[in-house]
């Protein structure tokens, strides 16, 4: 199967697709970049399964469910841990960064300025927090410095991705509070092929009219 041809389809942007893109990058596979204007969606859904995107293309047959396609990849290509116990540790941090993209989905559609702003706030003190401290807690108990085993995983892919790429407009910066997982983000963005991606990489983010106005004397902390 690595040697079959991969046409990844999504959005013109980074969100729930850019963790794909960076795994694929991550294990080297080359692969068409099918980037969709956002305003063309609505036009294209009925060409995919479930009406939705992501969706990876391998050899012209389509699959979707952004958690499935990165877990296949990761599989496909050795990244996924060693074992199944290993896997169990990845698909907990996976499923945790799930949830981060889920609670910001609320508010990023939010059309009231100030509603929004609030909201902001909101999930930067309740959602980020809490999971930076659940995954310096994770990467505490395992003691390597990775989230499972001692190499980069799929895990540190969506960990790197959520916090430094796809929602750094709203997410909370990772600070000296959280030492290991400062650590795991330096590593990762350090990874070859993932620092060769990012520097070629297109980096658009949701739509402007969907990114929050928060003004800078916002304080979160």
């Amino acid at each position: 199967m690595a040697e079959s041809k991969f046409i990844f389809h999504y959005l013109d942007l980074t969100a729930r697709g850019e963790v794909t893109r960076l795994t694929l990058a991550a294990a080297g596979k080359e692969y068409e970049d099918a980037r969709i204007p956002f305003e063309e969606i609505a036009q294209q859904r009925h060409r995919f399964p479930f009406e939705q995107v992501p969706v990876l293309e391998i050899d012209g047959k389509m699959y979707t469910q952004s958690f499935a396609i990165n877990c296949y990849i990761a599989k496909e290509f050795g990244i996924y841990g060693d074992n199944n116990l290993e896997r169990l540790l990845i698909d907990q941090v996976l499923l945790l960064i799930k949830s981060i993209f889920d609670t910001a989905s609320h508010f990023l559609s939010e059309k009231d300025p100030a509603k929004k702003v609030a909201k902001v706030k909101e999930f930067k003190m309740n959602t980020c927090l809490p999971t930076y401290r659940k995954l310096e807690k994770l990467l505490e108990q395992n003691g390597t410095g990775y989230f499972a085993g001692n190499r980069l995983s799929v895990a540190e892919i969506a960990v790197y991705d959520v916090t430094t790429t796809t929602l750094q407009f709203v997410i909370v910066p990772i600070d000296g509070k959280f030492p290991l997982l400062q650590a795991n983000l330096r590593k990762t963005a350090e990874f070859p092929e993932i620092k060769a991606y990012m520097a070629t990489r297109k980096n658009q983010h949701f739509p402007v009219s969907q990114q929050p106005q928060v003004p800078p004397s916002t304080k979160t902390a």
